[in-house]
């Protein structure tokens, strides 16, 4: 047996060959989930061929061939690719999301830094306590909110997932905290979370009642079954916010996951003041000194 270094959808090797007015449509599934880097649109290898007119439509991120020998003409030939996820490249197209079916369940990703100039209570209004489902993955990128005087969080209710973005949430939180109210049966992976807390109450607004928080924290106010990993998250407490009032993480942590997970602040706050987690590896909070 010899093992191949790639491959590609007409073959390992391709040589002296000429393909033209194609439509390769590739998907990945099983192992080759973990593996995309392994295969490409063509073949692993093109070489001296001639390619005209071939478009890839791909699940994933690959390229036409990953490596050429002799002399090879490629035109009129591209990757594209879908992956399912809606791109955000602009503040029309994040607010889109609440058109989304209810629960609000797509899969959405930045195209770049991206700052909301609007916020939740503004744009949707304050009392549409809907879930969020989907998944919202920044892309390596920054998204840039601010709470405003209504006090608006980013969602409601996070039953989805929210990865690999930085979260620059400004300050306020009066209804809710600087990502949403409620985490549940959530994942939040490989986020930065920046947040400044000014007052010492939290709210949700449910048929025309303003039901108060016991505490609030730099995620939610209730965290509960959900998974927490690679976040780092940065708070500040000015006015009347108090570290009696809020915690590094949420208020209420039951039943949740916790991994490698850092608070900073430059008040002393506890990671959380109410539940139980179900694990915690690697959970610390850092006093920040002048």
């Amino acid at each position: 047996f010899l093992e191949l270094d790639g491959m590609g959808a007409f073959g390992v090797f391709v040589e002296n060959c000429t393909i033209e007015n194609c439509t390769v449509n590739v998907s990945f599934s099983g192992d080759a989930l973990g593996a995309v880097s392994y295969y490409s649109g063509i073949a692993y290898q093109l070489t001296n061929s001639t390619v005209t007119n071939v478009t890839v439509n791909s699940t994933a991120e690959i390229g036409l061939y990953a490596t050429e020998a002799g002399t090879n003409t490629v035109t009129g030939s591209k990757v594209v690719v879908d992956d399912g996820f809606t791109l955000i490249e602009n503040e029309d197209d994040f607010w889109a999301i609440y058109t989304d079916t209810t629960p609000l369940s797509g899969s959405y990703r930045l195209a770049d830094n991206l700052t909301l100039t609007k916020t939740y209570g503004e744009m949707v209004g304050n009392e549409r306590n809907e879930t969020f489902s989907g998944i919202l993955d920044g892309d390596g990128h920054t998204l840039t909110y601010n709470a405003g005087v209504d006090g608006s969080r980013l969602f409601y209710l996070v039953t989805g997932t929210i990865q690999n973005i930085t979260l620059n949430a400004g300050e306020g939180f009066y209804l809710g905290s600087a990502v949403a109210f409620q985490l549940t049966n959530a994942t939040i992976k490989d986020v930065t979370v920046t947040a400044t807390f000014n007052r010492n109450d939290t709210s949700q607004i449910a048929g025309g009642v303003t039901l108060a928080a016991p505490g609030s924290g730099g995620l939610a106010v209730w965290i509960s079954n959900s998974t927490v990993e690679n976040c780092t998250i940065n708070l500040t407490l000015e006015e009347t916010a108090t570290a009696d009032y809020y915690s590094g993480i949420a208020y209420d942590v039951s039943g949740s996951t916790f991994t490698n997970v850092t608070v900073k602040c430059a008040t002393q706050l506890g990671l959380y003041k109410s539940g139980t987690a179900a694990s915690e590896t690697n959970v610390n909070f850092e006093l920040i000194t002048a």
